[in-house]
């Protein structure tokens, strides 16, 4: 009769924590699922080109031109917080120009026109 008690203890602890369990990490993943945020996007609408002359047989390439930038933040829930801010000039799978822009902070469900983001020089390719 102890046996068969403490086997019947056993089992409803077991099923018990093992019902816990399961409800803990669904709530887990519903969380997740609720409040996973998007990815922040980001979209050149307007540039300037002045300049982009290669010279010194194709090896120097001599530039100037403007971007406007706009972030989107799409997220209902979370405010994005820009800390540092790098746009990068690509030509020909190499970066030749970097500009650093502005630090923000970015609310929920934000459309925000960055400042305007000016590559000038030279560089070698």
């Amino acid at each position: 009769m102890c046996l068969r008690s403490f086997r019947c203890s056993f089992c409803c602890i077991f099923v018990t924590l093992y019902t816990l369990f399961l409800c803990f990490i669904l709530s887990i993943f519903l969380f997740w699922i609720i409040i996973s945020p998007s990815s922040v996007k980001f979209q050149v609408t307007n540039a300037s080109l002045t300049q982009f002359n290669l010279t010194n047989n194709n090896t120097t390439l001599n530039y100037k031109f403007k971007v406007n930038i706009i972030a989107r933040n799409p997220n209902n829930n979370v405010v994005v917080y820009y800390r540092r801010i790098t746009a990068y000039a690509w030509y020909k799978d190499r970066y030749f120009a970097t500009v650093n822009l502005a630090p923000f902070d970015q609310g929920h469900k934000n459309t925000t026109l960055l400042q305007e983001a000016v590559f000038e020089g030279q560089s070698p390719i």
